[in-house]
């Protein structure tokens, strides 16, 4: 052993409590220190790393799931996980920001057991992998800036000081069988709805720790759990088109979870809506007019057209979007009455003793930078966007946003400055509309699928596919109806919006394999387009549901 990794190990465990994994993690960061290779074969000198980042991830999960009542699968799982991330040149150009640079990678699974050689040899392997692919990209990137106009190019990494962050490791603390009952009892509840075909539940809990060490130098060890519930129900309807609805929990312990009482009831729910929905005829037209979206469909139209499109400020090299929010800094986007915060610091939202946990929360980015409290939007004016280390033209240093590869949300909350509602006077506010507008309908958007779309300049950010969406008549009289799905949408829909709710609720949902939170109260939006589905679908079965 060298004195070099001698005194690094020996400091390493002075640090960590005699930590394993950071021993581990010291040793492999100090060896890849002094990988050096030729950038090609006209380099007069060979290259080696300026910059490094090792991970270690330990996941501990728990699950129970159940279909009808029936327990279908049920164990616990630990896994680790381990990355790297190498940058090779110099702060002012590197391999990083480039449209054909791989970011984060080197992602490698390991043996369940936290055995320090074990994960040495996957260190090394990540090193090796990125070390090669760093160099590569960075000669293709210096070749695209030889033969490429670019004018004004921040430079690639910037400074920021490293949070020191040692939380104990996270550990499993689940009533298994609790757990196991709980998601038996309420699915056995859609044996009672024919029109179900598959009626399920979910449940799990989590314990996730994870290990970092760069070379700036810095370190942290950061644990949490996690547990969910979630029930779902789908179906065909008799032409064939596939239906879906759902409930999730989301917390940090059991507490967090509905009773069994609840549950039952949700899942009674779910199974009464869906065979509402299934006998409704899909929409005869497309739909433009006034929309309320509440609860988790509220959530998602705010992710989605100010979480997504304020993360990842900086356009990597080779990227030619317009039209993008984060080029209107310091100008009007939205509406006098809306403003928008993110706040990974908070551990939970709502009155003292009904708190509800955030799955956003984190005491240390991937960066290794403390996360601070922003402003994104106030009284629609664009303050800031999500930041990491890579600066932008016009914001130089990371806020401690650096979520996996890229900047993005941590804990987002909106909030109205100014005439909010209750979700009946908002209700009213869309029938008004309607009347004054000689408008047959108007549409209420209570839920939608999880997955946000990109943001794509021009071509507009596509919403995530609904699914529970009702047509409200002048008269208050509701209708579910399916088959209509959202155009996408341009950055001016936040200028549409008309009122913002008093009732904020929380969603916490992983984006991009990143436990984020959205606390957001219902919104009502002037205009929108929805387009009558034109699919053929498949042949229901033809026997009934056993």
């Amino acid at each position: 052993m060298s004195a070099l990794l001698a005194v690094v190990l020996a400091a390493a465990s002075a640090d960590a409590g005699i930590d394993p994994v950071f021993s581990a993690l010291d040793a492999e960061i100090a060896r890849a220190k002094t990988l050096s290779l030729y950038e090609s074969q006209q380099a007069k000198s060979p290259t080696s790393p300026y910059h490094l980042l090792a991970f270690v991830g330990e996941t501990s999960t728990f699950y129970a799931n159940a279909s009808f009542g029936a327990l279908t699968a049920r164990g616990q799982d630990t896994s680790l996980s381990v990355n790297s991330h190498v940058r090779v040149g110099s702060p002012a150009l590197d391999n990083t920001n480039f449209l054909d640079s791989g970011g984060f990678g080197g992602r490698r699974s390991t043996p369940a057991e936290l055995d320090p050689q074990v994960l040495r040899q996957a260190l090394w392997l990540s090193f090796d992998f990125n070390f090669k692919d760093a160099l590569e990209t960075l000669a293709r990137k210096k070749a695209f800036l030889q033969t490429n106009a670019v004018s004004d190019r921040p430079i690639d990494f910037s400074d920021a000081p490293m949070a020191s962050v040692l939380e104990p490791r996270a550990t499993l603390d689940v009533d298994r069988d609790a757990m196991t009952s709980l998601v038996k009892k309420a699915s056995a509840v859609f044996l009672d709805y024919p029109q179900v075909f598959d009626g399920s539940a979910r449940a799990n809990s989590t314990a996730w720790t994870q290990w970092m060490v760069s070379s700036d130098p810095g370190r942290h060890r950061f644990a949490e759990n996690r547990t969910e519930l979630a029930l779902a129900v789908s179906t065909q309807a008799s032409d064939g088109m596939n239906l879906r609805l759902w409930k999730r929990w989301g917390g940090t312990s059991a507490k967090d979870l509905p009773s069994e009482a609840e549950a039952i009831a949700t899942a009674k729910q779910l199974g009464e809506r869906l065979t509402e929905l299934a006998k409704q005829p899909v929409a005869e037209e497309d739909y433009t007019g006034p929309v309320l979206f509440t609860g988790q469909a509220a959530s998602m139209f705010f992710l989605q057209t100010i979480g997504e499109p304020l993360s990842e400020p900086r356009e990597p090299l080779g990227s030619r979007q317009e039209g993008r929010l984060v080029d209107r800094l310091g100008k009007r986007v939205a509406v006098k009455f809306l403003t928008v915060k993110d706040d990974p610091t908070r551990r939970s939202f709502g009155p003292k003793g009904k708190e509800t946990a955030l799955w956003g929360y984190y005491p240390v980015d991937d960066d290794g930078v403390a996360p601070q409290p922003i402003t994104l939007v106030d009284q629609g004016v664009l303050k800031t966007y999500f930041m990491n280390r890579a600066p932008t033209r016009k914001v130089e240093k990371s806020n401690g946003h650096a979520r996996g590869s890229r900047p993005a949300t941590g804990s987002m909350f909106v909030e109205g400055t100014s005439g909010t509602l209750s979700d009946k006077d908002l209700e009213k506010k869309l029938l008004a509309m309607l009347k004054d507008e000689d408008l047959e309908y108007g549409i209420i958007v209570e839920q939608t699928e999880e997955f946000p779309g990109r943001a794509s300049g021009n071509e507009g950010t596509p919403l995530s596919a609904p699914l529970l969406i009702w047509k409200v008549f002048p008269n208050g009289k509701r209708v579910p109806v399916r088959g209509l799905s959202f155009k996408p949408v341009s950055n001016r829909i936040l200028k549409e919006l008309v009122a913002l709710g008093n009732q904020p609720q929380v969603l916490n949902l992983e984006v991009r394999r990143q436990r984020t939170s959205v606390v957001s109260p219902s919104v009502l939006v002037r205009v929108m387009e929805l387009t009558r589905s034109r699919r053929d679908f498949e042949k229901p079965p033809v026997l009934a549901r056993p």
